[in-house]
């Protein structure tokens, strides 16, 4: 008897709740990516070895010493954090460049959403921290190591400031949204502000009515990027629908988004509203709903469980990593920060963080062999991943020729990329575009056929509509156009190609009206080549109409 419970007990130590989810979630994605047999999958999945591994090596070194390594963890994030505030604050006032034109803050990221959900994360906890040990400053409570605990209230008040500062103009509302949900939380729990709120009933009511006029303004100020937002989710919930029990595969989230918003609008008519704010995003803007698009339903509970898990396990700690876990875990409701590598190692070692310490040699040795076995994988497909990056920097140096529109010599340069580079849409259709231009139709099919797959793109459609149809396969070429104009309503070019095509083959009467129709689409008219295009199309449309009257 005593023997079981003390197997029990060490199990326990060895593997916790939020170990055994993540367990569970990449046995998922092998299973996934098995049963959808995309060569595409296998790539993405080497791709997340190294992330495995150091989740592994985390939770080993916090199972040794997960005290010291808390505060650690907290001191490099408030740092992080500071650094990124004063790189945002330096492109704001022009010393330093922007990682995007359309942007003046962006840190170290190519866009401010990740820069804002970051700073939000840090700001969270340091927030915390201050709250929680104020007394310091005050001289009513004094501890060991006093000296480290102000620098480290010293720390905490830089990161709460350097975010004050650049939150705001960093435009994020979803790092917003995670910094007050993280607040809201700790102020519900260690703190006695319910009490406070009974007996204030009236100004509660005003601050909650501040709040919400606030959140309404933050909607309205970029309505059409949070309707936008809405619309994305609801299409990876019928992504998810259409496959809910194994998903479609590490990798294909967003082909499989293209695809169901395809069907959304092909179904029937659509209100304007939602014809305008459709697009093809990069990525799913919902880490939860791409996990659930490449694995399945399970995937999708197992993922939230496993953050849910985690973030109770860091604030059953008394860590104020649970608050930066909290912030993270709004945000990626949000965004894409899995997508980002320096995000992404945040998020693993938070989730690490929120083991127990292990208090037996069972358990250390445990998630030693764990690491050990892992660092091996990671040293077998080590050269798979250097020639990866060998490619994307060769790829990198010939994608100028595309531009230069020198499409044999770019397709030759390509072509021996194509195995290490089918997870990447942007070279898919340079790739698939130089081989069209250059008279390879069938190898360009191919090879934009695989980048519809990953990606949501509807040029990629497009492109193969103009391959098919220079092959005599008109019908094929039609059914391509209209996918892509479904994929993406709101664009005027699949239409024009459809009508050219009617127009080259003689069906005039199908060229009529399909201009009609490009003419009856609203059109932005700071967008120079939309006109354009609306005004070629209204000519076609009177000479195909003087033909027909003359005739």
């Amino acid at each position: 008897m005593s023997t079981g419970s003390s197997i029990s007990c060490r199990s326990r130590m060895a593997y916790g709740g939020v170990d055994i989810a993540l367990l569970c979630l990449v046995v998922l994605y092998v299973v996934s990516a098995v049963a959808n047999g995309r060569p595409v999958s296998w790539t993405i999945m080497s791709g997340a070895l190294p992330y495995i591994l150091l989740y592994a090596a985390a939770r080993l070194c916090f199972c040794l010493a997960d005290r010291w390594l808390q505060i650690i963890a907290y001191a490099v994030l408030c740092l992080w954090t500071v650094y990124e505030s004063a790189l945002g604050l330096s492109q704001l006032l022009g010393f330093a460049v922007s990682g995007h034109a359309g942007f003046p803050m962006t840190g170290t990221f190519f866009n401010p959403g990740p820069f804002g959900g970051l700073v939000a994360s840090g700001m969270s906890c340091a927030a915390v921290y201050l709250f929680r040990y104020r007394g310091l400053l005050s001289g009513k409570v004094r501890s060991e190591g006093s000296l480290a605990g102000y620098a480290m209230l010293v720390l905490s008040t830089v990161t709460v400031i350097a975010g004050i500062l650049v939150l705001p103009a960093s435009m994020s509302r979803a790092g917003w949204v995670g910094l007050c949900t993280a607040l809201a939380i700790y102020v519900y729990r260690e703190t006695s502000a319910l009490n406070w709120m009974k007996h204030h009933r009236w100004l509660t009511a005003a601050v909650c009515a501040v709040c919400i006029a606030l959140a309404a303004g933050a909607f309205l100020l970029k309505r059409d990027s949070a309707l936008g937002r809405l619309h994305i989710w609801e299409m990876e919930l019928r992504a998810i629908s259409e496959s809910p029990v194994i998903g479609y595969g590490p990798g294909l989230a967003m082909g499989a988004y293209g695809h169901a918003q395809e069907e959304y609008f092909a179904g029937r008519e659509r209100p304007e509203q939602r014809v305008r704010v459709a697009g093809c995003p990069e990525y799913a803007f919902n880490e939860y709903l791409k996990t659930g698009m490449e694995t399945g339903v399970a995937g999708l509970a197992i993922s939230v469980l496993a953050v849910f898990m985690a973030v109770a396990g860091l604030l059953r700690k008394g860590s104020v990593l649970g608050y930066a876990m909290i912030a993270f875990a709004v945000y990626s409701f949000f965004s894409y920060p899995l997508s980002i590598p320096s995000t992404a190692c945040l998020a693993v070692l938070l989730l690490a963080a929120s083991g127990k310490e292990c208090r037996s040699a069972s358990g250390t040795s445990l998630w030693t062999v764990t690491s050990s076995a892992l660092l091996a994988a990671c040293v077998l497909t080590a050269q798979s991943r250097e020639l990866r990056k060998e490619a994307e920097k060769e790829y990198a140096s010939v994608r100028q020729w595309v531009g230069m529109e020198l499409y044999e010599d770019a397709a030759e340069e390509l072509a021996p990329l194509y195995g290490e580079l089918q997870h990447d849409a942007g070279y898919l259709y340079d790739y698939g575009y130089s081989l069209y231009r250059s008279g390879e139709y069938v190898k360009g099919i191919e090879v934009l056929t695989r980048g519809a797959e990953i990606s949501s793109d509807p040029m990629f459609r497009n492109i193969t509509g103009r391959c098919l149809e220079a092959l005599g396969d008109c019908d094929g070429a039609e059914k391509e156009y209209l996918t892509a104009h479904y994929m993406v309503p709101c664009r005027l070019y699949p239409l024009t190609l459809l009508m050219d095509m009617y127009i080259s083959s003689g069906r005039t009467g199908d060229a009529v009206r399909t201009g009609e129709t490009i003419l009856a689409m609203p059109v932005n008219e700071r967008h120079p080549a939309m006109s354009k295009m609306k005004r070629e199309t209204e000519e076609k449309l009177v000479s195909l109409k003087n033909y027909g009257a003359d005739n």
